[in-house]
């Protein structure tokens, strides 16, 4: 039986831009995130540390779940029909509604405490029972489910909601040191990135 945890989480719509990616994404791409703050990140990757001795680094944004994170064409269901979804200055508009409407309020959200991994990102998965809300909050500009992309007979490519907690690294990243484009591929440590990943594989998709 899986046990899960219920955090209340801020809804912040726009974050600031925290890497040069961002920065060069930023007029077009839409991002909206539950922020949970607090050390949320080091206590799990506490669990982490004590069984394998694997130190991880925090997300950059702390503690968050990015349930939109998508090109503006896709709003209005121009993901699906690009040639049916109003103009750019349409989905802009539809964009800062969805803000007024939503931004800085709280959500309740329901977290699997069972750590998972693929070797390069350690996650606590928001399983598809609990993902409703903010799949409703998507579908008011028209988005489908977050996906990568289509398989060749047109179904998605599901890309499921999770809580990042952190990434195996060779040492701490400051946010000088990433500003200044020191990427996180760079710093990972790959031995600790297959030891999580074998364990992930052999465990039927868990870490802890």
């Amino acid at each position: 039986m899986k046990t899960k945890v219920t955090y209340q989480g801020t809804i912040i719509f726009d974050p600031k831009n925290r890497t040069k990616k961002h920065e060069a994404q930023s007029s077009w791409k839409k991002l909206a995130m539950v922020d949970f703050g607090g050390d949320m990140c080091e206590y799990y990757a506490w669990f982490v540390k004590n069984r394998y001795g694997i130190t991880l680094n925090s997300p950059l944004r702390g503690p968050h779940i990015s349930f939109i994170n998508d090109h503006i064409r896709d709003l209005n269901g121009g993901f699906d029909n690009p040639k049916d979804c109003g103009t750019e200055k349409e989905r802009h508009q539809m964009w800062d509604n969805l803000k007024k409407k939503y931004h800085k309020t709280k959500i309740d959200v329901v977290v699997s405490t069972e750590i998972q991994t693929n070797g390069e990102h350690v996650w606590l998965r928001i399983e598809h029972e609990h993902r409703e809300d903010l799949y409703g909050i998507r579908r008011e500009v028209g988005l489908p489910i977050p996906n990568l992309g289509k398989n060749k007979d047109g179904t998605l490519k599901p890309l499921g909601i999770h809580l990042t907690i952190g990434y195996p690294v060779n040492g701490r990243v400051n946010l000088e040191e990433f500003e200044n484009d020191v990427t996180k591929s760079g710093r990972m440590n790959l031995d600790n990135m297959k030891y999580l990943y074998n364990i992930f594989r052999d465990n039927g998709g868990i870490l802890l």
